[in-house]
């Protein structure tokens, strides 16, 4: 044998090390295969490769392939497959009848009847299999650090289907917007969730996931695929695939830590070309939509007028969204309410205009002076953003350049094929986002808003057909978010190009356990940067939605406050100045309770940009999942809708379909200290607070973990230490994304305790506020407390 050079060796090569140890592997026992991998996984980190270095035992009946952190088994008959951990710990058990299933479109779907090792690479496994029916198809195998990639392809051409599956495993969560608004209702967990294709998908059911994570098991699947998919998660199977296609070359399972699991899928998104972005701090402070305040009726005056009343009434807002009827406005486009005719009703003027796609074309009557309109929010402080949305009116401004360039999706006979939609309510022609050309071009349209002092915009577009692929929007966004442009993402597929992430209209006229389930949905999915769409949702300016008694709509405004306010971003529309000066106070309340979190909500969105794992928003199986009493809070039964803001604050607000005449909840606290944010009380975790109370005028609100947040008040950033836990580190990012802060805690006595700057060694100020040690906190410096 010849020798193999040193790990540490400038010449050791760790991809024809692991060679040599594939063709040892049948001869050694597994103790040696174990040790070898985690001392050759060190050559591979020090290298820099992503992939895991690996080993294959190849037998009679089955394959089995070894990593230092999981074995996967590979039954020969039925490509049954499992995950263990090395200790052989199962972590997803193998299907009880077949792990791969394939089949021609129109056909019946085929189990595997034999599989056959073909080729070992550094990188990857090739198998061949052979169905019952005598389909052939190559799987490849990519083992990862943290999970491994399957490819499946069959080798003669035509559409497929094909489905790999494992075992049962619950619970199970994740699916985006498919978790809280699709068939099964509005159950977080995903139980019996079956879908064969996924569809139905573009009305209210926008961020589209079909990434799904069983905190339990520390394991979590996705096969990457925007066109159509299947899925199947019950109590025999977990199922993954896609319906007529060539072939499914992205399915990911991923194993370890939650951290790992969600860094790999970060990892897998930005590879397979679904990125997520850093995302701009304006979005996570207070904003305001015309469409909540104004409906229809928006123009220079109304939209000024009211924000001024926001403003002078004390509430900090950060953006603001013109979303409709800037457009010029043709004749009889609306009705005497402010609403938009049909399509029958509606002019032929109209029906051109009836969009955001009019790009630079404001309306001279309502706008006459756009670009100074644009410069008096600036002035204060504010971020605009209009709305904006891919379809194109036959005979619109712009539609025939895009018709006569081919940039519009076609129908089978090559022509512009039309889409009716949800808004516009004329038939429209798509973009066909999949042309860079007409990316582009779309993109220099969107630069005409832009000359005006237009910020960003609020992606918004509903009601698209099934057979439109999921990232439709993605292609455009990814492009703006580049060139540094805000932007609201309301439709998505998997990844994030957009600053934050909009659910589906919430009116008071809906079930509203749906918002906080939608939210923890989006969290799980890999969309923690949450907006939980306007306060007080798009009906109370036309009580379009039918009425209420107006003793219920206040409770509900301020709840629905209370609960945004412990959302990433927040935003205003009906002005709560309607009901009366107390339902103003405790709404403004709400509105500066998040504005002087916002360092502290901001600094976990960085962390999630960075990590993938939802800081912002963090569900509780995520935070604590070997605790079993975490599982089964967020049902519309029990309605304990709690999820962590970093790892020092537990949000736990009064929200659902009771808040009318709710006053309390059980309030769940994890292993720990804790503390009431508003009155000091201490709490030991590891307990329910059983019908803890909560009045109209309380959000609650515990700050555990680091006990360290960073607030902000009058422009000032505070470093806030709660006297919690004597020893902790922690980091907080500023609004730059890149500057940080280490805090070091070390306290011996919380009756004696000093701020030391790290750099000089200089003690600094401090003082006990609101139960905690406030100090003033530099971009850039660090911390040590003791």
């Amino acid at each position: 044998m010849k020798s193999i050079e040193p790990i540490g060796s400038k010449r050791a090569n760790p991809f024809k090390t692991i060679n040599r140890m594939n063709s040892l592997s049948k001869s050694t026992n597994r103790s040696f295969s174990i040790f070898s991998l985690l001392l050759f996984g060190a050559a591979f980190l020090q290298n820099g490769y992503a992939k895991a270095p690996y080993i294959v035992d190849d037998r009679a009946n089955k394959i089995t392939i070894q990593t230092a952190q999981y074995f996967v088994q590979i039954q020969k008959k039925g490509f049954r497959f499992q995950l263990t951990q090395p200790d052989g710990k199962t972590i997803a058990p193998s299907h009880a009848i077949s792990g791969l299933q394939i089949g021609r479109v129109g056909e019946p779907l085929a189990d595997i009847s034999s599989t056959q090792l073909r080729k070992e690479e550094p990188e990857f496994l090739e198998l061949r299999v052979l169905t019952e029916n005598k389909l052939a198809a190559n799987v490849i195998i990519r083992p990862l650090r943290h999970g491994l990639k399957m490819e499946i392809e069959p080798l003669a051409d035509g559409e497929y289907s094909i489905i790999a599956r494992t075992g049962g495993l619950t619970p199970a969560y994740g699916m985006g917007d498919h978790a809280a608004r699709g068939e099964g209702g509005q159950d977080l967990e995903l139980k019996n969730f079956v879908r064969e294709p996924l569809e139905d998908n573009h009305g209210g059911i926008r961020m589209i996931s079909n990434f799904v994570v069983f905190p339990k098991q520390g394991f979590a699947t996705v096969n990457i695929e925007p066109e159509k998919k299947i899925v199947r998660i019950t109590e025999t199977e977990n199922a993954q695939g896609s319906h007529a296609v060539r072939s499914m070359p992205a399915l990911y399972y991923f194993v370890g830590s939650l951290k790992q699991i969600y860094q790999s899928f970060l990892t897998a998104r930005n590879e397979e070309g679904y990125p997520v972005y850093q995302p701009k701090h304006e979005w996570f402070g207070i904003g305001w939509e015309a469409f909540g305040a104004l409906a229809w009726r928006t123009s220079h005056e109304t939209v000024t007028e009211n924000i001024n009343r926001y403003l002078a009434d004390g509430y900090p807002l950060n953006w603001m969204v013109v979303g409709s009827g800037f457009w010029p406005r043709g004749v009889g486009e609306f009705d005497e309410h402010g609403t938009p005719y049909s399509t029958e009703t509606a002019s032929e003027a109209a029906k051109k205009l009836q969009a955001t796609t009019s790009f630079g074309m404001w309306d001279e009557n309502l706008y006459p002076d756009p670009k100074g309109f644009i410069d008096y929010f600036h002035d204060r402080g504010l971020i605009f953003t209009i709305g904006l949305r891919l379809g194109f009116i036959p005979g619109g401004p712009f539609t025939d350049e895009g018709l006569e360039k081919g940039y519009f999706i076609p129908d089978e006979s090559g022509k512009a094929r039309l889409f009716q939609i949800g808004y516009p309510r004329v038939p429209i022609h798509f973009l066909d986002t999949r042309k860079p050309e007409a990316v582009k071009w779309y993109v220099q349209l969107c630069a005409k808003w832009l000359e005006y002092g237009v910020d960003g915009f609020k992606e918004d577009l509903f009601g698209w057909p099934d057979d439109v692929q999921d990232d439709l929007i993605d292609p455009i966004n990814r492009v703006l978010m580049d060139q540094g442009v805000f932007i609201m993402g309301r439709n998505n597929y998997l990844g994030s190009p957009a600053d934050i992430h909009r659910f589906d209209d919430f009116n008071y006229n809906q079930s509203q356990d749906r918002g906080p389930i939608n939210g923890l949905a989006y969290a799980f999915s890999g969309f923690p940067n949450v907006y939980p769409d306007i306060i007080g949702g798009t009906g109370l300016a036309t009580g379009r939605f039918g009425k209420e008694p107006q003793d219920k709509l206040r409770t509900y405004i301020v709840r629905y406050a209370q609960y945004a306010s412990l959302n990433p971003s927040m935003a205003f529309g009906f002005g709560p100045w309607n009901f009366d000066e107390e339902t103003n106070r405790r709404c403004r309340e709400a509105a500066e309770l998040h504005q002087r979190l916002k360092p502290h909500i901001f600094s976990n969105a960085i962390r999630a940009y960075q990590t993938g794992f939802p800081y912002p928003l963090t569900p509780l199986p995520l935070a604590f999942p070997d605790d079993p009493n975490v599982y089964g809070l967020a049902t519309t039964e029990r309605r304990s809708y709690q999820w962590l803001i970093g790892e020092s604050l537990l949000a736990a607000p009064l929200y659902g379909d009771d808040y009318p005449t709710a006053n309390s909840r059980d309030i769940y606290l994890p292993k720990g200290k804790w503390m009431d944010y508003e009155t000091g009380t201490l709490y030991e975790g590891a307990q329910t607070l059983k019908d803890f109370n909560i009045p109209i005028d309380k959000t609650p609100l515990f700050v555990g973990g680091s006990g360290f947040v960073v607030e902000q008040e009058n422009d000032q950033l505070l470093g806030r230490i709660y006297p919690i836990n004597a020893k902790s580190e922690t980091t907080f990012r500023y609004e730059d994304g890149e500057t940080d802060s280490n805090i070091s805690i070390d306290v011996k006595n919380w009756d004696n305790l000093s701020v030391v700057e790290t750099s000089s060694g200089k003690s600094i100020d401090h003082e006990f506020i609101r139960h905690a040690y406030q100090f003033a906190i530099r971009p850039g410096e660090s911390y040590t407390i003791r």
